[in-house]
């Protein structure tokens, strides 16, 4: 293809970038239909016939795409006079000694009649273009031979398909496929090579020009656009732009802030004349370069990263120039690379990790190598992504599995507030009583509550052994507090042992030393004897304990709480509040620090921040955040994708400006 004009040549290069773009739609779209038809089949044969035409497609989609684009290469050297060595056609086409057969000829007729829609719905468009391309070949072209027309697009389709290891059937299935997924997308790929056909320097006029008049004097066309910038004028002066920054980048000097009106007198000056930007790249890079004011003006990323993302505004102009996709395709790589460097640079603060392995040294590295290396190959940037990825993937991991180790730790932190939450619960009739012997009450809040305390946390609330130790509780209450009549004593005279041995076995779970368990239990046999003796005159425990006096200072920090003039906004804001947001503390008489809400452990009634590493650096209960929010303490930083925030309020200014004129 090197022998073809250059205006061509640019021409089948975004040809052939934009129809594979609409293949790969094709090939999604033919894993969802051909699964929805083997699901939906009647019989295990016609299922199994859906999978294989799946398995083909999915071995042959790379074969298939690259003898199609070779078959649209032959179709272009037709036009221009060059000879065609179809050998690998010559070798598909000896393989269809295949009788036709309905499917087959229903395929044909189909794409006869996509044909024909095209050219009755396309028509101005493909006339256009075929006008233009006339000037640049020897060889007269028209709707018929035309290398970009429906029929040649969809004949070469045809062909190629019949190389397909199926049968008829599954070749009617990609043929609907490929109609809607390529045929019926003609028209936006003619409009946009239409613009590519504008930034060349035989076309600043001529699609607007009448094709008999063009024909007549061709020279009209080059006086239109004189003192015109091409493209590749405009892209080789924005690279020269670029490796400058470069340079500045590399020497630790700071990118300056692009304006349009400076943008366009470096152009001016770079190309030694007064030029003319085509007004299509001009808006490209215009809806670019406000972006980047948005970016600029951003708050949520540290000034140093900040200036450094400025790095990414030339290549970025660049990319526009290329492909207008990055404004409309969310997984774009040149969107993804400054989403993903900005999502990166959020929780890093100055200061920190500056070795060269550090973050800001990998963004650093990045943002440099795209500036020496982006020319015109898109490709370069994922390249660029890719580095970035590799760089990051090890302190990646190492963040993800300390993060994932603190909120472990506070899980089990929770659940051992949570059980002894439900052991002092448990307890606190008894010991609030002011009835229980000394020994009793001494004995529940000191040794028994750790022997619930261990068994809920090991077995669980609906465990027999945790019944069990509700039990021995509700046993030993009654065995000291029970009125002592004929009845009573025959009970507790038949219960003491079992409960006695419930004790013994409890206390050794928690390895209880031996001489308190010694006096508690000699204090409790005493105790009981008195009762069986009817003398009860001692031993009486003074009314409040250790476990009622712990649960003052709780009630006592509620009140407060609730005292505090936090306002419904604000909590209400804070239940809103997406784990994974991002936050800077600006606490009074410490310097400002990044971190993210990692975990809500609602039970508690805790809110855990960590660091970018993974490290916890703050915990709040729900109304303490609120606070802090409130008073400015926590700053909500905006953790969306920054090239998206940036297109959307261009947008939105736009349309204010609309609504205002």
């Amino acid at each position: 293809m090197q022998h073809l004009p250059a205006p061509v040549l640019r021409l089948r290069d975004n040809a052939v970038r934009l129809l594979t773009r609409a293949f790969n739609n094709l090939f999604l779209g033919s894993d969802d239909v051909l699964f929805r038809l083997a699901a939906e089949a009647g019989s295990s044969e016609e299922q199994n016939a859906y999978f294989e035409y799946l398995r083909e497609i999915r071995l042959q989609r790379t074969t298939l795409v690259d003898r199609y684009m070779r078959t649209l290469d032959q179709a272009f050297a037709r036009v221009c006079g060059l000879a065609v060595a179809p050998q690998e056609l010559a070798a598909v086409s000896a393989t269809q000694v295949d009788v036709p057969t309905f499917e087959s000829i229903e395929l044909a007729l189909a794409l006869e009649t996509s044909v024909s829609a095209v050219q009755k719905q396309s028509s101005a468009t493909l006339q256009a273009l075929i006008a233009v391309t006339n000037q640049w070949l020897p060889v007269p072209v028209s709707v018929r031979n035309f290398p970009l027309g429906p029929r040649v697009l969809c004949d070469s389709f045809r062909m190629v398909a019949e190389s397909l290891q199926m049968d008829g059937r599954g070749r009617q299935i990609l043929g609907k496929l490929f109609d809607k997924a390529v045929v019926q997308q003609l028209e936006r790929i003619y409009q946009r090579l239409q613009e590519v056909l504008r930034s060349s320097e035989l076309a600043a006029a001529a699609i607007e020009m009448d094709a008999s008049a063009l024909a007549k004097d061709p020279h009209t066309v080059e006086s239109a656009i004189a003192g015109a910038v091409t493209r590749e004028q405009l892209l080789q002066v924005l690279t020269e732009l670029q490796r400058s920054d470069a340079q500045r980048l590399v020497a630790g000097s700071p990118l300056e802030s692009q304006t349009l009106e400076h943008l366009q007198r470096q152009i001016q000056q770079l190309s030694g004349q007064a030029v003319e930007v085509a007004a299509s790249d001009w808006q490209a890079i215009e809806l670019m370069q406000k972006m980047f004011e948005f970016i600029v003006r951003d708050q949520s990323l540290p000034p140093p990263m900040q200036a450094l993302l400025r790095g990414l505004h030339i290549p970025l102009l660049k990319v526009a120039v290329l492909d207008d996709a990055v404004f409309s395709e969310a997984g774009h790589c040149a969107r993804r690379l400054l989403n993903e460097l900005a999502n990166a640079a959020l929780g890093w603060q100055e200061g920190e990790d500056s070795g060269p392995h550090g973050l800001f040294t990998q963004v650093q590295n990045c943002v440099v190598y795209l500036l020496l290396n982006f020319t015109e190959e898109v490709a370069v940037i994922q390249q660029a992504l890719d580095q970035f990825h590799g760089s990051r993937e090890q302190e990646s991991r190492r963040a993800s599995l300390l993060e994932r180790r603190t909120i472990d730790a506070e899980d089990g932190k929770a659940a051992g507030e949570r059980a002894r939450r439900l052991v002092d619960a448990e307890l606190h009739p008894y010991l609030a009583s002011g009835q229980l012997p000394t020994c009793v009450a001494e004995l529940l809040q000191e040794a028994w509550h750790k022997v619930m305390l261990v068994t809920l946390l090991k077995q669980g609330a609906t465990s027999d052994d945790w019944y069990a130790c509700r039990q021995t509780v509700e046993l030993l209450v009654w065995s000291v507090t029970a009125p002592m009549d004929g009845e009573g004593r025959a009970k507790l005279l038949q219960t003491l042992p079992d409960l006695l041995t419930r004790l013994r076995q409890g206390l050794d779970l928690i390895a209880m030393d031996a001489g308190p368990r010694s006096r508690l239990l000699d204090q409790l046999q005493q105790t009981h004897l008195q009762r069986l003796s009817g003398d009860e005159g001692s031993g009486t425990a003074v009314a409040g304990s250790p476990v009622l006096a712990d649960s003052a200072p709780v009630a006592g920090k509620e009140s407060r709480d609730e005292g505090d003039s936090v306002s419904a906004g604000h909590l209400a804001r804070v239940d809103r509040v997406a784990k994974g947001s991002w936050f800077e503390v600006r606490a009074e008489g410490a310097d400002p620090c990044r971190c993210r809400l990692a975990a809500v452990i609602s039970s508690v009634d805790k809110y855990i921040f960590v660091d970018r590493s993974g490290v916890k650096v703050s915990e709040k209960s729900r109304r303490e955040f609120a606070r802090a929010l409130q008073s400015g303490e926590f700053v909500v930083l905006d953790d969306g994708m920054l090239f998206d925030r940036a297109l959307s309020s261009v947008i939105g200014d736009v349309r204010r400006g609309r609504g205002r004129s």
